[in-house]
């Protein structure tokens, strides 16, 4: 499960992108697993903001503080195998 976390966890911070000026901005990304497949219903924050993913592991959503933004934190849902 640990190995499973990582890979989600590198998986998300690879693609992670922050557009915007100001105060605000938006994150993107897509949660999947050691094998490669998407993870859908995944919560994904930025400790400000959070989303869940669709069918195809992706996620988007407008984080207030994307200056202040180092860690993404990724809760994978209940029963995923």
């Amino acid at each position: 499960m640990k190995r499973l976390l990582y890979a989600i966890m590198i998986s998300v911070l690879l693609p992670v992108c922050l557009f915007g000026q100001g105060k605000s901005g938006f994150m993107t990304g897509r949660v999947r697993d050691t094998e490669g497949r998407p993870v859908a219903g995944a919560i994904v924050t930025d400790g400000f903001t959070h989303s869940e993913t669709d069918q195809n592991g992706n996620f988007r959503f407008e984080s207030p503080y994307p200056e202040r933004v180092h860690f993404v934190s990724v809760r994978i849902p209940a029963g995923y195998r």
